[in-house]
């Protein structure tokens, strides 16, 4: 038997440095075998790798970084991402919520913030501490929330899980939902871990599926609801899916790969803001206005809030709500806007408040949103119906472009270049393809007065018909 003894100091270098000096492989072998090993571990390149590990083994590193939390979550340590930075006087400008498991997770990140600016933050990253606070129960994380966001020059230390790595719906949830609607694509023959592709039910993004059995943690059978040739077939879970996504399949606008739907009638009064998204150019202003032009007793444009004063022309709750920009900045910070930004040194936003001001009016408001804002309107309170205004294709798009542009010099549209427009497809189908499980309705504009006659057929049918809602929204709606 071949023994080698070492002390428990000793390095990987220092063993095979013992082996070769020793000449214990020849001593106890002389077949090709122990040679062809022995010439392994003189290889520069082995050598190296050794000398590396044994760098590592014995932490001759210069930065101190924090010990990881992972108590409460599944992921190794090794996963844990820590960021470091020293936060100056302006907030953060990061904003978290509780997912399903009760782990917090970063859900939104303000736009040119010290946050987005950085780059080392991603939403959907999970919180495990900040300066060593652990995020273990609401009152922690509102302190976490108010020490990011606070106007104090300070270090702040992050322990994060990457999206990557992304939570997913509890088995034991996920059992008692009924309706799904699918957020990603899946093909069964595309996926090698599933036994048998020919009993497994392929789906597209939007895809409204009845869960018919949960067979364990990874499987469950389900079938499309409404479809008139409708087998039963083999669906992966959320925590299959979760397992199996790279970073390029996780849906940014969304943590999971099902939502938990429900379908109901709506009620004669009941109250949906309509939400337009689409590319910049593709004429969402132009469909708005002809809406409001038509229903002006219906449909209304929120006013929105702006930090600068007032020009001379410029009334106070008609242009625009005007506060000070430091009412501004905590609306900001407390979640409020629907979305915002900075223009020319001022602030400008539209308050959640200002839609829910004209929903108790019993008018409908209409706002153009920019794709990535749906998370702050996809609640029980604005019960959105989103519409996304996509464009025909490029040739069409030049066509229609130019003959409006020759009706109105000053159409929009005389302004874009072929570049402008090329840049609209692009946008659109970027849009299309990270966004398009939470419209409700799409609709090409190709010419402007029959989208406009899609657009009012689709709000007439959204309000005579049932339509499917997010479960969680369901208790806000019958209480309404």
């Amino acid at each position: 038997m071949l023994k080698i003894y070492f002390s428990l100091k000793s390095t990987i270098t220092d063993l095979v440095n013992n082996i070769d000096n020793s000449n214990i492989l020849s001593s106890h072998c002389s077949s090709s075998t122990c040679e062809q090993l022995l010439k392994l571990l003189k290889d520069s390149k082995i050598t190296g790798l050794i000398e590396a590990y044994d760098e590592v083994a014995r932490q001759h590193w210069n930065v101190n970084l924090p010990e990881t939390h992972v108590d409460n979550v599944d992921e190794k340590p090794a996963s844990v991402k820590i960021v470091k930075l020293i936060k100056g006087s302006e907030p953060l400008g990061i904003k978290m919520k509780y997912g399903f498991d009760g782990k917090p997770y970063i859900s939104s990140i303000i736009p040119d913030s010290a946050a987005d600016r950085s780059g080392m933050f991603q939403e959907k990253d999970i919180v495990l501490s900040v300066n060593d606070v652990y995020c273990s129960s609401k009152k922690e994380l509102n302190e976490i929330i108010a020490m990011i966001n606070s106007g104090e020059e300070r270090q702040i230390t992050f322990q994060l899980l990457p999206p990557s790595l992304r939570n997913c719906i509890p088995l034991e949830r996920f059992k008692t939902y009924e309706y799904l609607r699918a957020c990603v694509n899946y093909d069964p023959q595309l996926d090698p871990s599933h036994s048998n592709p020919d009993i497994g039910l392929s789906f597209s993004k939007g895809d409204i599926l009845e869960l018919i059995q949960v067979e364990n943690h990874h499987w469950a059978r389900a079938k499309h609801y409404g479809k008139a040739d409708n087998p039963i077939g083999i669906i992966p879970t959320d925590e299959k899916l979760s397992l199996c996504e790279s970073p390029h399949d996780v849906i940014s606008s969304m943590p999971f790969a099902y939502e938990s739907v429900c379908q109901i009638e709506l009620k004669p009064d009941f109250i949906r803001t309509v939400v337009f998204i689409g590319a910049q150019g593709v004429g969402r202003n132009e469909l708005r206005q002809k809406l409001l032009h038509h229903y002006p007793d219906k449909y209304k444009i929120p006013i929105p809030h702006t930090s600068r004063p007032p020009r001379p022309h410029e009334k106070d709750g008609i242009d625009y709500h005007f506060v000070s920009r430091k009412q501004m900045e905590e609306w900001i910070l407390n979640g409020h806007f629907i979305e915002s930004g900075e223009y020319n040194g001022n602030l400008y936003g539209t308050l959640d408040a200002e839609l829910l001001r004209i929903m108790s009016l019993k008018k409908i408001p209409v706002i153009n949103i920019y794709s990535g804002a749906l998370n702050s309107v996809r609640n029980a309170k604005l019960c959105p119906l989103v519409i996304f205004i996509a464009p025909p294709d490029l040739q069409t798009l030049k066509a229609t472009r130019s003959k409006n542009s020759k009706i109105s010099k000053h159409s929009q549209s005389q302004k874009l270049t072929d570049l402008d427009l090329e840049q609209i497809i692009n946008t659109s189908t970027q849009i299309e393809k990270l966004y398009s499980p939470f419209w409700d309705a799409r609709v090409v504009n190709d010419d402007i007065d029959v989208a406009f006659g899609i657009l009012c057929s689709v709000l007439q049918k959204f309000e005579s018909e049932c339509c499917w809602i997010p479960l969680d929204w369901v208790n806000s709606y019958r209480s309404h």
